[in-house]
């Protein structure tokens, strides 16, 4: 992207007057006068009279010229998407000419070969055209880079410090730029619009996971007694404590998380367990919640109340889960048909402390592939699904929480070979390795300085149930938060949104959205 080109200052396309033309002097002056009455339009100031701080060219964008000295040592594509990062949020300075109607014209540069450039600059120490500009505006990056996309025809992009930087955005960059602003600025959009609806449809005893006011609703429930019941009956199992504990769970207001449904109305999310059975997850605080799980929704309510759901067979589950993720304390179906009862507890076996977590274990995975058979007994088609599984759900989520924002910018700078290194390394036999990194696809997005994602397109052959069309690897900087989603096949077209935890667990997230807006969601789940 950087290019060493020679520029000359042109003024709308044409040469402008030469340094010491007496008609350059008379129209400098003549434009000073100009400058110095009122009127002149925001963001536009005169190179040597400068007081307001929304127009003083005095910037600063010291980290930026250390990011571009960086780039210019080594233009990789990891610095190239940490400087563009940085400088899509950047007030830079832009040299302008005064037309006849007393309107600032950008000026441009052409090189050469006769090719013409908005220039751009960092600070005023590096501003030296020649000639010298008669205006200079204080602009926004991403104002450049519109001018620079939907301005004169004749531009064909941007040049950053040209005395001394010398880096040169070609169209293709600045389109990519503009690409992904307005994928941005959709998904702060999708964002608001989803808050909006959320809030808008909540009924009593309903609360967004980030604010409530009203003890009635709020997510600062304390259940202290509850808690330490839980503790003292999971470290010894005895009926009588297991009274005590259902005893008090009866008289406690709980939260559970849910998520609002194709009706607009929540809907409790119900986790799996390692060994297939479907959960109703209750949480005694707010505070009980892992880091992998932040619901959309919390709903506040009746430990009884709870109970009757997790009993309704029309939601055929097997079970409750209390603060999965960190007690672990399952109730099985037939237990809480007895507290519905009032029935006296005399048994252990209707309680199980499983490492269940916010998540589930993924219900199709390698082993289910092999049943009783070895992976070298399967028939290549049912080989080839069973290390697709092994790489999807397995491999590649087990390495990205281990190496971070490092396989991030592997990901970055390699695109197509890292994926296929990965997929043959994590593959048993690598005699039969049949990929080619042509036949994956991996598309970095820069979306914002504390939020990279990348999105990885799998392989379209060997596609089976519980295998995933794609994957998005994100990082949310703000928090130092990994979260790793796919969109799965659950049968022929039929897919659904999952997210695999750092402990190998799982989320499910219900319907995959539409692929148009399938960013904007992930986008929306990662920030929210």
């Amino acid at each position: 992207m950087a290019n060493k080109n020679n520029f000359r200052v042109i003024n709308g396309g044409k040469s402008g007057p030469g340094k010491n033309s007496g008609q350059g002097s008379r129209q400098r002056k003549t434009v000073k006068q100009k400058l110095n009455q009122p009127g002149l339009p925001a963001g536009m100031v005169n190179g040597d009279n400068i007081k307001d701080p929304q127009m003083s060219i005095d910037v600063n964008n010291d980290e930026l010229e250390v990011m571009l000295d960086t780039y210019k040592a080594d233009s990789s594509n990891e610095n190239l998407n940490k400087l563009v990062n940085m400088i899509r949020t950047a007030r830079l300075l832009q040299p302008a000419m005064m037309n006849e109607k007393n309107q600032p014209m950008p000026l441009m540069v052409k090189t050469l070969d006769g090719k013409s450039f908005l220039p751009v600059f960092t600070s005023k120490q590096q501003i030296k055209l020649d000639p010298q500009p008669q205006v200079v505006l204080n602009v926004p990056y991403l104002g450049v880079n519109a001018m620079a996309l939907h301005g004169n025809t004749e531009i064909s992009g941007i040049v950053i410090n040209s005395s001394t930087h010398n880096l040169v955005f070609q169209k293709k960059l600045i389109e990519r730029i503009a690409e992904i602003e307005k994928q941005r600025a959709e998904a702060e959009a999708k964002a608001k619009e989803r808050d909006k609806e959320i809030r808008e449809n909540l009924p009593a005893g309903v609360i967004p996971a980030d604010q409530a006011q009203d003890p009635q609703m709020t997510a600062d429930i304390r259940n202290d007694e509850l808690e330490a019941l839980v503790k003292t009956y999971t470290e010894e199992n005895t009926v009588e404590k297991l009274q005590n504990l259902i005893d008090e769970l009866k008289k406690s207001r709980i939260l559970m998380p849910a998520k609002l449904n194709d009706d607009k109305k929540p809907a409790p999310i119900v986790l799996t367990s390692q060994n297939g059975d479907k959960v109703l997850p209750i949480f005694t605080t707010k505070d009980k919640f892992t880091e992998n799980f932040k619901p959309e929704l919390i709903l506040n309510l009746p430990y009884p109340a709870a109970n009757k759901m997790a009993i309704d067979e029309k939601n055929a589950l097997t079970g409750m889960v209390i603060n999965p993720g960190n007690d672990n304390l399952t109730f099985r179906k037939e237990l809480l048909e007895k507290i519905d009862k009032g029935e006296e507890i005399t048994s252990l076996k209707t309680t199980i402390k499983v490492p269940i977590t916010s998540a589930s274990q993924m219900p199709t995975s390698p082993e289910d592939v092999l049943g009783t058979l070895k992976p070298d007994q399967l028939p290549p088609q049912k080989y080839a699904i069973y290390e697709r599984l092994r790489f999807e759900l397995q491999f590649l989520p087990t390495r990205f929480f281990e190496q971070g924002q490092n396989l991030i910018d592997e990901l970055i700078e390699k695109k197509e070979e890292c994926i296929d290194l990965l997929y043959e390394e994590s593959y048993e036999n690598k005699r039969m390795y049949p990929y080619l990194p042509e036949q994956f696809s991996v598309m970095p997005l820069g979306i914002s300085d504390d939020l990279d994602i990348v999105r990885i397109d799998f392989q379209e052959d060997d596609m089976g149930n519980g295998c995933c069309y794609r994957a998005y690897l994100t990082h949310n900087k703000a928090i130092d938060k990994l979260r790793y989603f796919a969109i799965r096949r659950k049968k022929a077209k039929e897919e659904d949104l999952i997210e695999i935890c750092e402990d190998a667990t799982f989320i499910e997230h219900g319907k995959a959205p539409e692929q148009v807006v399938e960013l904007t969601e992930i986008i929306s789940m990662v920030k929210n």
